[in-house]
């Protein structure tokens, strides 16, 4: 009896230590984006391009950590009230929405506007279309957190760390690019910093 006492409160110390970091890697997220939008909106072109945090950004892609931080933010009071259940999947709903319409975008080489939508600074040098490593990024984020609302864990554990291995693939190569410069695969053409950010929520999402 005493084995199995400590053997549930070892396995709540744990549960709780991945819960922290679930809502650590949602906070990152969160901060980031808000940094980037905030850069994109007030500053002028010249001074942009000196901030490394704000330039490997793209608007849409702080859009989707923010909606992807608090994801993982409200995960730990999903249920808790109708409200919150229902906050939970918007931003959920939100960050698939998100990188589908970025996937459309490159893929139809369509410009629907929505990074003039988010940052509307006239001093913004605005880029182009998100990458693509990080909008396919974003779409298996956003179906992994609605499956995760509809209780399928292991599909969303296998989707999120797809996107694990996307971010870490993405590093690596960046950083042997430096070593040895060469073309890299459009799907692993990421900015590092995009990169680095969206590696920490996708193992926020597979904790959560």
């Amino acid at each position: 009896m005493v084995k199995i006492l400590r053997s549930s409160e070892a396995y709540g110390t744990q549960a709780r230590a991945f819960g922290a970091f679930s809502r650590s890697a949602g906070l990152i997220g969160i901060v980031a984006g808000l940094a980037a939008l905030c850069g994109w909106s007030v500053l002028p072109a010249y001074v942009i391009r000196h901030l490394w945090l704000i330039s490997q950004i793209h608007p849409n892609a702080a859009l989707g950590f923010i909606l992807v931080g608090f994801s993982l933010r409200l995960a730990r009071y999903d249920g808790a009230t109708p409200w919150v259940h229902f906050a939970c999947k918007l931003f959920r709903l939100a960050v698939g929405f998100l990188g589908l319409v970025s996937l459309v975008e490159i893929w139809f080489h369509w410009n629907l506007g929505i990074d003039q939508f988010i940052v509307r600074g006239p001093t913004s040098a605005m880029p182009g279309s998100m990458p693509l490593a990080a909008a396919l990024s974003f779409g298996l984020l956003g179906c992994a957190l609605i499956l995760l609302s509809a209780g399928r864990s292991l599909i969303c554990q296998i989707l999120s760390l797809a996107v694990t291995t996307l971010t870490v693939a993405t590093l690596v190569a960046s950083s042997y690019a430096l070593l040895a410069p060469q073309a890299l695969p459009e799907y692993l053409i990421m900015p590092a910093m995009t990169a680095l950010i969206l590696l920490v929520l996708s193992l926020g999402v597979v904790d959560s």
